[in-house]
């Protein structure tokens, strides 16, 4: 085949995947309308009473005794500082 016929036909498929990307695009919009819709109904609505959310407490401080370990992460060694 030609050449020139060669460079022609992919052009021509070129321009094809640019058409079927420009109308994917403008669809988007449609899709991410929809998608939002579908998001709002599993929002909770300000109708409907929200669960009371659970105080935390502050960590209590320790009354222990100060220890020191020979094994930073292993409290099976523990030396007891107080006496």
């Amino acid at each position: 085949m030609l050449p020139d016929i060669e460079n022609l036909l992919k052009l021509q498929d070129t321009d094809k995947e640019i058409r079927r990307l420009q109308d994917e695009v403008a669809e988007l919009p449609k899709r991410v309308a929809v998608i939002e819709q579908k998001l709002a109904g599993t929002r909770p609505s300000s109708k409907r009473p929200k669960a009371p959310s659970k105080p935390t407490k502050p960590p209590a401080e320790s009354t222990k005794p100060t220890s020191v370990t020979s094994a930073a992460r292993s409290p099976s060694i523990a030396i007891s500082l107080s006496t």
